[in-house]
């Protein structure tokens, strides 16, 4: 192939070429007297033989004359180019497609190890593994290659030709170069030579050379160090503090050198860099604080999404685009391993976390980092108590009139158990002042980030433990602020108008805080007169020593007098207390601890790792709030607002708004107690449900049970206790136990067939119980109004029971701290975090009691002890109807009615019993429900007939028609006004019985038969039989009383007969 090649081109690859080919050497392309050249006698800068340096420069010189000017060469290759621009293009795709079809057809001669002798032995061989039978392709491959070189070499002519001449002008250059460095070193060996010879005013001018050269330098520092106030002025008043920074220490390095400490006129310089150290670390410190607890304009859109506003407005500030904080974005962008650097395009404050990073590089270039730190922690306390004093006073702004009334009232405690406005201001205060604290948390932790970054880049990967406190610091005292917010709004003592600062201990009660009253009056900056003149004065020179030496604070400064001098009122003082803007009580706890809680978890995500903040205890401070804080107020108050139930003058009196609550009268006390049960239940459903809290609740219930059955045996108690030990009166005795209690319970629950055959059954039972007493008048409860104390307890416990049993609710969620306690476990698990938020309800929601199954068993019996005495009292009630019926007709029957003649009016004690009939039934008529009412009056005449009959077996002992027409007209009497009580009421039995006696002894006897109705028993009949011969047996007439004897006997003798058949 290379033969093919040196053919072709007309030479023997010796450097002589054809016209138009090119050469080993020069690269000369068209210029024909160099093929007559002798081989080896090449201008310079061929590849042949240099020759003689004569003969290389003067054809050089004659090449050089003889080449057209640049000009001329660049208008012929670019006339070249034009008309050679589309072969060039087919040229290159020519070859290209050469290229392409030997790598597709030959590839096997591109790679290294092809040899090509090796190859030309196969293209001669003709045997089965030869290459014989492509040679013709080989040898038409080869040709069209070549020719694609010659016309790629043909297009490209001009370009060669025209480097040639920058190629003469560069290797001249070259010579050049080489006899300026033979002369150059020849120069530095004789200023060596020279220098080694020992001269003295040699030595004189270096000396002076070099004095003079660092007083040039001394200037040049001097001029650069007057220049740094203004440039240090600007670069602070823009708050590049990183420039400020690396300016100002650059600027104390240099005019701390010791040539430097001898120049007078740098004297102002120094004290004002020196001062200017100082400042600058102020005002990076005050910069710091600005964006760490909000008081920066560009920090307002960080803390407002947090709370309702931000959320209603969509304020996104702090949420990224991912909607996640900000602050997560921040930290995953956080390099520290290497110093930041300012962006002085932007606006350093626009992104709060990366200015808290660009403050705490200056200060840790400043050598001041420690000292921050030293000063968050120490500022710290009064910076979160001025962030609550402005919240306080936002919200203020919003609801002044809720502020006025707290100022109004003296007390200071809020005895209402529903107040809907309350809570709107302290849900308000809450929302802004935890969106703060969250936000100034955010703050603290990128601070805390950047700090142990910088610490570990300083220190070799070692964090500074001094210089990590700050957050722990930051939660120590956001518990303290927690709790005094939460002692403030829950105390019901001591001074209300505002609240102290003061950390708590866990143990103390802190509802008991009182303020001392002899202390002097603590000084407040509205105290100031605000137009003094002194004032003005001061406040002048404070302007202006800051314009002088520290420029940057300047406009700080200036807002900080005003601000002073206008909002130094108790609200920013960190020595006066926070106004309350709610009446405390112990109700509010609803509306604390649900933001309280909420805030606690979302502080979790902002925890950092490395500190000793245990993540899960977060909230563990609040659980001991409860237990063993808020649990004993609790009690304390529950039982001042239940004793109020029973203790107030009203507490048993008919409440004046009943008919709101029931259908029938109750008790005032009655009302205010379930209101008060209602609104507790409902606080501690918010909560925990903690079967400690409930307990308060059961216990109180029992305490008003007892108190009301304490009324109860008030109102049944004899006056005077009888020989036998007796204490309650008739009705009350027998309904508490015995067979009559028994008996009356079976009546109350039976069917309409079965309480038909009761009431038959009950005037004996009675009648024989009561016959056995001794009863007085103090049996009775004849007073009115004690009737109507009995109704009115009886609708209140069964109103009660009713109503509370519809607050009864199993939780699952209920814990049982005291039990854990006395068992020695661990304490609470289930904490208020998932309490509270699982159990977040709105507002309308119905109030229920949380029980576990072990206090629903005493709730459960509570509610029964309450209807047990309802009960009760309404059997008190039927059988004091009943007793007074007993006794009024036993005192109304005499022992012998031989009148002489018939009584105009019925007796005294039948007029007593009528107007105990009359008001018994208007006091349950207007008292009971219809089905009590019923079941307390239902039967009375039934007991009446019987008792009348009862007295005329029992108590008279003679009786004639005028004597029976009297005891006639004092049961028409009874009668008549029974008809008013009971509509089908009647005497059968005891009209029969006078009828019989009226028609005389056969009438008598007939009454023994079987089917007489009404039946009468057999010493009934002889009774009856006795009355009627008892006017002659009684007369004077002594021999008809003996005949009428017998024949009395007689007659009882065929009674007993009769009644043995």
């Amino acid at each position: 192939m290379n033969g093919d090649y040196t053919n072709e081109y007309g030479g023997s690859g010796s450097g002589s070429r054809r016209h138009g080919g090119h050469t080993n050497g020069t690269g000369n392309y068209g210029n024909e007297d160099y093929n007559n050249e002798p081989q080896g006698t090449r201008r310079p800068g061929g590849y042949g033989g240099l020759g003689s340096p004569e003969l290389s420069t003067s054809r050089a010189g004659l090449y050089t004359q003889a080449r057209p000017p640049d000009l001329e060469r660049r208008r012929a290759h670019r006339r070249s180019r034009s008309r050679s621009a589309p072969g060039e293009r087919d040229a290159t795709k020519q070859i290209e497609e050469i290229l392409e079809y030997i790598q597709r057809e030959w590839a096997f001669m591109t790679e290294d190890k092809c040899v090509p002798v090796q190859v030309a032995l196969q293209l001669l061989d003709d045997s089965s593994i030869g290459l014989a039978s492509r040679a013709n392709e080989f040898r038409t491959t080869h040709r069209q290659l070549q020719d694609a070189l010659r016309a790629t070499v043909n297009e490209n002519s001009m370009g060669f030709s025209s480097s040639i001449g920058a190629f003469h002008q560069i290797q001249s250059s070259i010579q050049i170069s080489h006899e300026r460095v033979r002369s150059l070193r020849e120069s530095l060996v004789e200023a060596k030579s020279n220098l080694s010879s020992a001269k003295p005013e040699w030595q004189n001018l270096a000396a002076a050379s070099h004095n003079y050269a660092s007083m040039l330098g001394t200037l040049h520092t001097m001029e650069q160090v007057q220049e740094v106030p203004e440039k240090l002025e600007a670069n602070i008043s823009e708050k590049h503090f990183l420039s400020a920074v690396d300016l100002l220490r650059n600027a104390l390095n240099m005019i701390r050198k010791s040539e430097m400490e001898d120049i007078g006129a740098l004297a102002d310089t120094k004290v004002y860099l020196s001062n200017q150290e100082h400042s600058l670390t102020d005002i990076l410190i005050e910069e710091l604080h600005n964006h760490l607890y909000l008081k920066s304009p560009y920090c307002e859109d960080r803390w407002t999404h947090y709370s309702r506003i931000g959320r209603e407005t969509s304020a996104n500030a702090v949420l990224s685009e991912g909607g996640t904080r900000q602050l997560y974005d921040f930290l995953d962008q956080l390099d520290t391993s290497v110093a930041m650097s300012q962006d002085a395009s932007r606006n350093p404050e626009s992104d709060t976390f990366v200015y808290i990073q660009l403050l705490v590089e200056s200060l840790n270039k400043l050598g001041r980092l420690t000292e921050a730190v030293d000063s968050i922690e120490q500022r710290l306390p009064v910076e979160l108590f001025k962030v609550v004093g402005r919240s306080d006073a936002e919200v203020q702004q919003r609801h002044p009139n809720t502020s006025n009334k707290v100022n109004s009232n003296k007390t200071g405690v809020d005895t209402s158990l529903n107040n809907p406005t309350k809570y709107v201001v302290l849900g308000d205060l809450l929302d802004v002042l935890y969106a703060k604290f969250e936000a100034i948390a955010e703050a603290h932790r990128a601070f805390h980030e950047v700090v142990v970054g910088v610490s570990k880049r300083e220190s070799n990967d070692r964090e500074d433990q001094n210089l990590l406190r700050g957050f722990k610091e930051l939660w120590k005292l956001y518990q303290s602020e927690m709790r005094s917010l939460l002692h403030d709004y829950l105390s019901t003592g001591g001074d209300t108008a505002s609240r102290t600062n003061h950390g708590l201990a866990s143990e103390a009660n802190i509802f008991r805080y009182q303020r001392d009253k002899n202390k002097k009056t603590t000084f407040k900056l509205d105290m100031v007169d605000s137009q003094s003149t002194d004032l003005k004065l001061d406040r002048e020179e404070i302007a202006t020593t800051w314009q002088k030496f520290v420029p940057g604070l300047v406009s700080l400064g200036d807002g900080a007098v005003s601000a002073a001098g206008s909002n130094g009122g108790p609200l920013d003082s960190s020595a006066a207390g926070h106004k309350l803007l709610v009446e405390p009580s112990v109700f509010n706890i609803g509306c604390l601890l649900p933001p309280s809680m909420k805030f606690l978890n979302r502080l979790k995500e902002i925890v950092p790792s490395n500190t000793d903040i245990v993540v899960e205890s977060l909230s563990s401070f609040l659980n001991d709030f409860l237990i063993n804080v808020f649990h004993p107020q609790l009690e304390e108050t529950l039982t001042e607002f239940c004793s109020q139930s029973f203790i107030q003058h009203d507490a048993f009196q008919a409440d004046s708004l009943w008919p709101q609550y029931a259908q029938k009268p109750i008790f005032g006390g009655t009302v205010k107690f379930f209101n008060t049960v209602q609104a507790f239940c409902k606080m501690l459903d918010e909560l925990t449900h903690d079967q400690l809290f409930t307990q308060l609740i059961i216990t109180q219930m029992n305490t008003y049970y007892e108190k009301c059955n304490t009324w109860y045996k008030s109102l049944v108690t004899r006056a005077q206790y009888e020989s036998d030990g007796r204490q309650l009166k008739a009705a009350a005795s027998l309904a508490e136990v015995g067979d009559v209690c028994g008996f009356v319970t079976s009546l109350r629950e039976a069917s309409a067939g079965e309480e038909t055959r009761l009431l038959a059954q009950e005037p004996s039972k009675l009648i024989t119980a009561l016959s056995s007493r001794q009863l007085s008048e103090s049996d009775l409860i004849s007073d009115r109004k004690s009737l109507n104390q009995l109704c009115l307890l009886f609708s209140s416990m069964t109103w009660l029971s009713t109503k509370l049993s519809q607050l009864r609710k199993i939780s699952e969620k209920a814990t049982d701290s005291a039990n854990r306690r006395n068992s020695s476990m661990v304490p609470i698990k289930r904490t208020l975090t998932t309490a509270l938020l699982e159990d977040a309800q709105d507002d309308s929601r119905i109030a229920y009691l949380p029980l576990s199954s072990e206090s629903a068993g005493y709730f459960d019996g509570i509610v029964d002890a309450y209807q047990e005495l309802a009960d009760v009292v309404l059997r008190t009630l039927h059988l004091e109807a009943r007793c007074d019926i007993f006794f009024r007709l036993a005192m109304s029957v005499k022992g012998s009615y031989l009148l002489s003649q018939l009584a105009d009016s019925p007796d005294e004690d039948i007029l007593a019993l009528v107007d105990d009939v009359r008001a018994f039934d208007q006091e349950m008529k207007h008292s009971l429900q219809p089905t009590e009412y019923r079941f307390v009056t239902r039967g009375s005449s039934a007991f009446a007939d019987e008792v009348l009959v009862h007295c005329i077996s029992t108590r008279i002992g003679s009786m004639n028609a005028a004597g029976s027409d009297h005891l006639l007209l004092n049961a028409r009497v009874l009668y008549h006004n029974f008809l008013n009580v009971e509509p089908e009421a009647d005497f059968p039995r005891f009209f029969a019985a006078l009828r019989a006696f009226d028609q005389g002894s056969d009438s008598i006897m007939a009454m023994s038969r079987q089917n007489n109705q009404p039946r009468f028993s057999l010493s009934e009949i002889k009774t009856l039989l006795t009355l009627s011969y008892s006017e002659i047996i009684e007369g004077a007439d002594k021999e008809r009383a003996n005949t009428t004897k017998r024949a009395l006997n007689e007659k009882i003798g065929q009674l007993e007969s009769l009644s043995q058949r």
